[in-house]
């Protein structure tokens, strides 16, 4: 896991340092930091704030905090479900992205000198932290494709809870292109399109039923089904993008 960690962290670098080097070699040499705070969304993936700041005139980086909204994320699950033809899916998707935070770090290279309208071209790092509950049977059933239909209405016989909790990690990659409109001294309307993927998956389950987690079958059932989840999710995190940021310049 810090292995690959390492290498996302090596990634987003070396794609800031290959913008920056764009924009160095347009001529403009010396940075100029001039933060701008702005509130954006993106669609289905995040709402949120942050701060941009331009370098070189043609680069600049963004660093955000938001989350993604519920309407979102069952848009992924449904998507996710009607794609893979098991409408388990929906809410294991759902389940693994609700309650969420996410942080983001954004570069572009403009294709204008600040200032001015234009295209520009983007990539962005989120890391999304979500803790969520789903059924028991749907997620058992998504994870090993047999019915526990049985074991909902033993758990509910029993007066247990029929949910298993999800505490989810995942890191998603945007790529996309956008053009900027000035629209007046302080304000600034940014479009953008693009792709965005998962790329990894960290899913933990706990169903609440000790005695059962305890057991070998037990603990078998559980790493298996958390390993089925990662999957599904890495499978089907694949989705358009589309977005609008505004910002305030000082």
């Amino acid at each position: 896991m810090q292995f690959i960690d390492l290498q996302k962290k090596i990634l987003m670098l070396s794609v800031i340092v290959f913008f920056c080097s764009m924009a160095n070699a347009e001529g403009d040499s010396s940075p100029s930091l001039n933060p701008q705070p702005f509130v954006k969304t993106t669609f289905p993936t995040f709402l949120g704030i942050g701060v941009q700041s331009y370098f070189f005139s043609q680069m600049s980086i963004s660093l955000e905090y938001g989350f993604v909204p519920q309407p979102f994320y069952e848009t992924i699950g449904t998507v996710a479900a009607a794609l893979s033809g098991n409408s388990s899916y929906k809410d294991v998707v759902e389940a693994a992205l609700s309650n969420n935070s996410l942080w983001r770090i954004d570069a572009r290279y403009h294709f204008y000198k600040s200032g001015n309208d234009g295209w520009f071209i983007g990539l962005s790092y989120s890391y999304i932290n979500s803790k969520g509950q789903a059924e028991i049977d749907s997620v058992l059933s998504a994870a090993t494709g047999y019915d526990y239909t049985t074991l909902k209405n033993l758990l509910i016989a029993a007066g247990k809870s029929t949910s298993v909790d999800l505490d989810s990690q995942l890191s998603l990659l945007d790529a996309y292109t956008g053009y900027n409109w000035n629209m007046s001294t302080h304000t600034l309307l940014a479009l953008h399109f693009g792709i965005t993927k998962i790329i990894s998956s960290d899913v933990k389950m706990k169903t609440g039923l000790s005695t059962f987690e305890s057991t070998s079958a037990g603990k078998k059932l559980i790493a298996n089904s958390e390993t089925e989840i990662e999957r599904i999710v890495l499978e089907y995190g694949l989705s358009p993008i589309v977005g609008v940021q505004y910002n305030y310049l000082f």
